[in-house]
């Protein structure tokens, strides 16, 4: 599968970056061989990794969604764009390999949740 820049409109992070090299802004996957060990090679890095997202951000919230095993797309709730990405996240779970989900969640430093209906609204769905 070919990911162009284009279809990364926001953030896009991969868990198995060291989490101290972190690039905050759009991560090309067009070049990225991005893989990610099971559950207890990214477990321990995703609060770390959301939080060096939200804080890069500026924002006490972000959306998150984790498409594919390799993908985590994230944006601020207030981002013009939310439509959009929401619908990128499910274009990346139909087409890319292992796929995980659609689901957007909003993260906050006391934890994670699913998006509220209004929310999802918001979002077009």
């Amino acid at each position: 599968m070919e990911i162009l820049r284009s279809d990364v409109p926001d953030v896009a992070v991969t868990l198995d970056a060291d989490p101290r090299q972190i690039r905050i802004g759009p991560l090309f996957l067009d070049n990225l061989d991005a893989q990610v060990a099971g559950p207890t090679g990214a477990e321990p890095m995703v609060p770390m990794v959301m939080d060096q997202i939200r804080e890069g951000l500026g924002t006490p919230s972000i959306v998150v969604a984790v498409p594919t095993r390799d993908v985590l797309i994230a944006w601020t709730p207030d981002s013009e764009a939310k439509q959009s990405l929401a619908r990128t996240v499910v274009d990346y779970m139909h087409r890319g390999p292992y796929s995980r989900s659609t689901e957007l969640f909003a993260y906050y430093a006391a934890g994670v949740r699913p998006l509220t209906p209004f929310e999802l609204s918001q979002h077009g769905r």
